[in-house]
């Protein structure tokens, strides 16, 4: 209708995380608990209803990861074929990596 807003809001992945008086310039500010990818949203009402902005990608970086998306890697043997030699030692070592010690 072209009235000015009423109410806004800001969406994360479709949960209000952020809700005021609407206008036509402003800022929103609200915490991210949460390390991750989410989809925001702004959504502004008026009388004559209310109206959703597109999705944007916000990504949260956190030490624990949880906003690189999956590493995708082939499982395939690794093996290369060994020529043996005279007067060589061969040796191996192979560590635990990620595991929790009691």
């Amino acid at each position: 209708s072209g009235d000015a807003p009423t109410s806004a809001k800001v969406l994360l992945d479709g949960k209000t995380v952020w809700s005021g008086a609407g206008s036509a310039a402003g800022s929103a500010t609200f915490k991210v608990k949460k390390g991750g990818r989410y989809q925001e949203q702004v959504e502004l009402c008026n009388t004559s209803g209310c109206t959703k902005s597109a999705s944007k990608l916000i990504i949260v970086a956190d030490t624990d990861g949880s906003h690189l998306l999956p590493l995708n890697t082939t499982m395939k043997e690794n093996n290369k074929t060994f020529a043996q030699h005279t007067d060589k030692v061969v040796g191996a070592y192979f560590p635990e990596w990620g595991r929790v010690w009691p």
